[in-house]
């Protein structure tokens, strides 16, 4: 049980400190440098990257883990200008698990999981999660699947995934070279 508990709270921090970095800082970025930008659709979703992680290691109660926190910024994404169905943070995290599962089942069918490294796995497995959520994002808000919207999604993820990735490689590294030079 306190595993569970420990598992909630780490992934929930991560999910709501990438969410208030994305909602505080990109998206208002992103709407000074075009104004042709959709708020429903950040082009750097760094929440991505923890949503990839989260179901790497705990595989579909990631999905459990995560919800609280996705409401949260549905109302808070909201109140602050964007039109976000109430629906939007369950079809999104089920479209990632289920883009997730494929990419990973692609990958341990073609046996190439033992000859490519961890964070290529991911990336991989982000982009095809962030396909298939594109496309039930894209469907749910709009009606349909415009292109642009669906290629905002999977821009947005993808970059968010990656950055999430070499923030968190760098953090550690940090964390590595401080612990050497205490021994």
């Amino acid at each position: 049980m306190k595993n569970h508990v420990d598992h909630f709270v780490i992934v929930s921090i991560a999910f709501i400190v990438t969410n208030a970095l994305t909602l505080g800082f990109v998206i208002p970025v992103q709407g000074l440098l075009s104004h042709y930008a959709v708020p429903e659709i950040g082009l750097l979703f760094l929440p991505h990257g923890i949503r990839v992680i989260a179901f790497h290691y705990l595989g579909w109660k990631a999905i459990l883990h995560m919800l609280p926190a996705s409401y949260l910024f549905l109302v808070l994404s909201n109140t602050s200008g964007a039109e976000l169905d109430v629906l939007s943070p369950i079809i999104s995290m089920v479209a990632c698990y289920i883009g997730f599962l494929g990419a990973t089942v692609v990958v341990q069918k073609e046996n190439i999981g033992n000859t490519i490294s961890t964070w290529k796995y991911f990336v991989i497995a982000g982009a095809t999660s962030s396909i298939v959520n594109g496309v039930a994002l894209s469907w749910l808000q709009f009606g349909d699947t415009p292109f642009s919207a669906l290629i905002g999604y999977v821009v947005g993820d993808t970059l968010g995934l990656v950055v999430c990735l070499v923030v968190l490689m760098y953090a550690f590294r940090l964390i590595r070279l401080s612990n050497e030079l205490e021994q």
